[in-house]
């Protein structure tokens, strides 16, 4: 009797890992403003327009409605017609040097900083609690073609995936396919989106993953709430809330995951040796 108790306890030690494992969208719990039911194909709102501030749902309804006029090519602007500047960040880890290039529809010049240099004059590139995206690049090779008054075209074929940089250092690898930049786009102070196998999540400035990699697309609108693209349709995620419940209900995430799991497994594999080996005492 006593045996059976035990492997049956190891058993549901062992059943318990499964739910920690799942990664599923029912587990993020996410919370809607909007459900997703907007069939674009893409979505992009200006921070500096900011047609969707302090508006209530059926406001923010009536909006897309008269935007969608402005539908091109299958998505649509949420902002006045003007143009746009940005800054991308790319790093050469052979050479220890950052570049800033910053360009707008017709075409963009480079800058090279040394690491250290970019750490001091971080504040000036962005705020110094924005997350930055740096993408990897060759940068004997990454330089198309050179303009006259600096301007410069980049090869996208020397260009490697993205990793994030917080404060003074880098806080995740260069593990991540893609991130929007524009320099338009409305990002949270804490927080950005980035694109891993295939998909979009949300990550925090620890580099750690707050959403996880479920949306086709995620286009901030405030601090508080985002279009996301879920199963072909656009939403407006309430991704802070989204955020803080998940905290509540999975509190063991990222790496934490893991020790729970190793513990699971030692605890189990030893009553199952144990079980064993009383069973060849008693044969």
């Amino acid at each position: 009797m006593k045996k059976n108790i035990l492997f049956v306890f190891a058993l549901i030690l062992l059943f318990s890992i499964i739910p920690v494992l799942s990664t599923s969208a029912a587990d993020n719990k996410l919370v809607w403003l909007i459900e997703p039911e907007l069939e674009y194909d893409w979505i992009r709102y200006c921070k500096h327009c900011d047609v969707l501030r302090n508006k209530n749902v059926s406001q923010i309804r009536e909006i897309i409605d008269e935007y969608d006029y402005y539908k091109n090519g299958g998505g649509f602007w949420l902002a006045a017609g003007h143009g746009y500047g940005t800054a991308e960040y790319f790093y050469d880890d052979e050479k220890n040097i950052i570049a800033v290039y910053t360009h707008n529809e017709c075409g963009g010049g480079i800058d090279y900083y040394s690491l250290d240099e970019f750490i001091i004059n971080n504040t000036a590139f962005r705020s110094e609690n924005w997350l930055i995206p740096i993408r990897k690049a060759n940068f004997e090779k990454f330089i198309l073609e050179e303009f006259d008054g600096g301007w410069v075209s980049i090869d996208k074929d020397y260009i490697g995936k993205y990793a994030l940089f917080y404060g003074d250092k880098f806080i995740t690898g260069f593990i991540y396919e893609d991130y929007e930049s524009r320099g338009v786009r409305h990002m949270p102070n804490d927080f950005i989106d980035m694109k891993l196998n295939g998909k979009y999540g949300i990550i925090d400035k620890t580099g750690k993953t707050a959403i996880d990699f479920i949306f086709d697309d995620i286009e901030f609108i405030d601090d508080n709430i985002a279009f996301a693209k879920y199963d072909g349709k656009y939403g407006i995620l309430e991704f802070q809330k989204t955020i803080a419940n998940n905290k509540i209900k999975s509190p063991q995430t990222g790496e934490n995951n893991m020790i729970y799991i190793l513990i699971l497994l030692f605890i189990s594999s030893g009553l199952i040796i144990k079980i064993k080996n009383n069973r060849e005492k008693n044969l």
